[in-house]
């Protein structure tokens, strides 16, 4: 399951001891001299969003007994796991479990949590202001031109007000009145300046009239900004707002703009219209007056590889770039932001089948724009691009590779990753399963039937309990020169969701386009072997499956918090089972790649550019 931040402990046991999930994802063995009950989730005390309902999950002593959880009698599996979908109330709330069988002493437990209150209005006499809502709550920098949303819920029915330090009283609107919700928009004028200042509201038009300030300080910048430049060893994640909205990676040593901040994240200017976010301690500042880097691109020289194209683009300077992969996967933009062009010469390798053709051109006042399209009859397997000293972009476009046609899976390398860590274990199942064993045990059959067929499998987590770091998974795929990246899963729910609502069962996930072809032939498999409900093939924003250096997917093969679900995940025979449904999927990808076509054309030859291995001459070209 993807909720890495949701590990959740057993709860402690009330008599006797309670039942214990193999570190390997063997069946619970109970152990007990007297009856016991364990509530795997929700954990005591645990503090929840508001809610009608939630889940308990868990196991009993006793299968055969009657299992009770304020009244209403739960269905028990044949191993003591139970689930249960109970309403719940606002404020402390009491779970009391019993059971019971006759002619034997009930058993009690009680598990205690806190549901929020939801929202409701403030009283409307007297007057108040809940100072916990006013905007801004954090720091907040702007710029001329910047819309600030300024924030309030208090007493409904009132006339409503804000200013900005010392400035003019401006009037707020009732966005939402039953709520009691003021919202105001303030664009920033140009030439404004403002040191850090508070956010000052007020109900009524008299000064006795209730009055508060925001926790954060805004201030406006009217002169040349700083430069923010990225320190990371690795590339970091551009977001389209402070908390969400996944653009693109950014290359080490990039600068940009800082054009405003939001609590610990800062704006950046990418482009004309053009920003995004990146946390503060991803960056350096440059001194005032640090010059705009600004990047040139020279003469582009492809050279054939054995792993494909490789590309070689001069810029004299690390600028963000966006890589956007076409749909059928015969061509591949690559967006240079902060550059201009003085391309006069691109060098092909006469050797090269892969690759057909480079043009060039704007994409905006501070952009290049360059497309490389393949060949007829080839398809872009991945990409890799980075930046090399501090001038050249060096970008790798990967071939497919070759398949044999009677043995599809002969010499390929397959990159498995069992999810999650000791540190992150997973989802829970009622008996107390970890989701970090169950993968490791599937993704070790996996490999076992790989191996058999040829393949050469590769495992992020060589043991149970090896730490892996997330981010580090595709890195390792890629410096092993896998073909492709398979994530091993299984499935949890969050806290409110109703498990019995809707049949529940596997899903394939994937994230660049090139990806969707094996996500469907692993669907197709799973469709054909595995006995649970189909979710289907979805797109999932996740980082293992954001790298664009092969096709990479990840699988959701059942929910472990589902009684009938987790037993059979602790099953040898269904774990084969999936392992079956994912070497197919696998074999079925690979089996229908074909020979590129072929169109009888001669490789492109370098007449008329620069040959290569020569510095050409930067002078315009004739027209």
């Amino acid at each position: 399951m993807l909720f890495l931040c949701s590990a959740f402990a057993l709860a402690s046991i009330s008599r006797a001891a309670a039942p214990a999930a193999g570190n390997h994802g063997q069946a619970a063995a109970f152990v007990s001299s007297g009856p016991w009950i364990t509530v795997v989730r929700p954990t005591e005390g645990a503090a929840l969003p508001p809610m009608s309902g939630d889940f308990l999950i868990g196991a009993v002593s006793d299968p055969k007994a009657t299992l009770t959880i304020n009244g209403t009698s739960i269905p028990v599996a044949s191993d003591g796991a139970y689930l249960a979908w109970l309403p719940v109330k606002p404020g402390t709330f009491a779970f009391d479990l019993t059971l019971s069988r006759p002619g034997v002493q009930p058993f009690s437990v009680r598990r205690q949590v806190v549901f929020s209150t939801p929202t409701s209005p403030l009283p409307d006499s007297p007057a108040s202001i809940d100072r916990a809502s006013l905007a801004p709550d954090r720091p907040v920098s702007l710029r001329s031109g910047d819309w600030l949303r300024l924030h309030m819920r208090a007493s409904r029915h009132r006339r409503a007000f804000f200013r900005i330090g010392d400035g003019p009283w401006r009037p707020m609107q009732a966005s939402d009145p039953i709520l009691g919700i003021y919202e105001a928009d303030y664009l920033v004028p140009a030439g404004e300046d403002l040191p850090p200042s508070k956010v000052h509201y007020r109900l009524g038009r008299h000064w006795w009239n209730k009055t508060a300030r925001s926790r954060g300080a805004v201030s406006f910048a009217a002169g040349t900004p700083i430069l923010a430049r990225v320190k990371t060893a690795d590339p970091v994640l551009l977001t389209e707002t402070p908390r969400w909205g996944n653009l693109f990676y950014v290359a080490p040593g990039a600068a940009f703009p800082a054009w405003g901040q939001d609590g610990s994240r800062l704006r950046l200017r990418i482009a004309d219209r053009f920003y995004g976010w990146l946390p503060a301690s991803d960056l350096d500042l440059l001194p005032p007056g640090a010059p705009l880097p600004r990047a040139v691109t020279g003469v582009i020289v492809e050279k054939s590889v054995p792993a494909g194209t490789e590309i070689h683009i001069p810029t004299g300077a690390r600028v963000p770039f966006q890589a956007i992969e076409s749909g059928s996967g015969d061509s591949l933009s690559l967006i240079l932001y902060g550059a201009v062009s003085h391309t006069n010469w691109i060098v092909y390798d006469s050797s090269d089948t892969f690759l057909e053709s480079v043009r060039f051109g704007r994409e905006s006042p501070q952009g290049v724009r360059l497309e490389f399209k393949l060949r007829p009859g080839r398809t872009l397997w991945g990409y890799h691009a980075e930046y090399q000293g501090n001038g050249t972009l060096k970008l790798l476009l990967v071939r497919p590779p070759v398949v044999k046609p009677g043995s599809p899976l002969a010499g390929r390398r397959i990159f498995l990753d069992p999810g999650h860590n000791p540190d992150h274990p997973g989802a829970i199942g009622p008996l107390g399963t970890r989701e970090m064993d169950v993968n490791m045990a599937i993704a070790n059959a996996v490999a076992k039937r790989l191996s058999l067929e040829g393949a050469i499998p590769i495992l992020s987590r060589q043991s149970p309990d090896e730490e892996v770091d997330l981010a580090a998974r595709p890195k390792l795929a890629w410096e092993a020169k896998s073909d492709i990246f398979v994530s091993i899963h299984n499935n949890d729910m969050a806290d409110g969701e109703n498990p019995l609502a809707a049949p529940h069962g596997y899903s394939i996930f994937y994230y660049q386009p090139g990806s969707l072809p094996l996500a469907r032939a692993i669907h197709s498999a799973y469709a054909g072997l595995v006995p649970l409900p189909d979710e289907g093939v979805r797109l999932g924003n996740y980082l293992v499956l954001r790298p664009t250096e092969m096709p990479e997917v990840l699988i959701e093969s059942a929910y472990l918090i589902l009684p009938d679900q987790e037993h059979k995940l602790l099953s040898a025979k269904f774990q084969n089972l999936l392992a079956r449904a994912i070497v197919r999927g696998i074999r079925r990808y690979f089996r229908s790649l074909r020979p590129p076509v072929s169109t009888g054309r001669p490789a492109i030859k370098p007449a008329k550019h620069a040959p290569s291995g020569r510095r050409a001459k930067s002078r315009r070209p004739r027209r």
